[in-house]
């Protein structure tokens, strides 16, 4: 396939992507998504094609996630914290580890220290700042 082409999908990585930034860097509701791209770009399209092109754009960025989660785990100064983030009215927590080059997010069902070992791996050889409420 072309660069940008997905076989049996009928939108092309450009608009996946300005999708992706619309739900995840915009924080736009589905029908607020949807008119963006209806009637910004006249590009007719379903809530369906939506969760479709979102999961499309989530995957094209897994590769450099676990590339900035391998760096993030490496031995130096890190910067941990968690907050609640609710989806479809169910709570998750929200982990960050921050670095001097990367900051990488972790979606966890709980806020307790093994999604921290998660984030940062069983092993972490570093400095670790916190507000203390999780601890490795």
């Amino acid at each position: 396939m072309p660069l940008g082409v997905k076989e049996g999908f009928s939108y092309g990585g450009r608009l996946c992507s300005i999708v992706g930034w619309l739900g995840y860097g915009g924080n736009l509701t589905w029908r607020k998504q949807e008119y963006v791209v209806e009637y910004v770009f006249g590009v007719p399209i379903s809530q369906g094609s939506l969760a479709k092109m979102q999961r499309w754009f989530q995957e094209s960025l897994e590769p450099s996630y676990q590339q900035w989660l391998s760096y993030v785990k490496q031995p130096g100064v890190r910067c941990v914290d968690e907050t609640t983030y609710c989806i479809d009215g169910i709570k998750y927590w929200l982990w960050v580890a921050t670095s001097d080059q990367v900051c990488v997010l972790l979606l966890a069902p709980t806020r307790s220290s093994a999604e921290l070992k998660r984030l940062l791996g069983e092993d972490f050889d570093g400095i670790l700042t916190s507000d203390c409420k999780a601890c490795l």
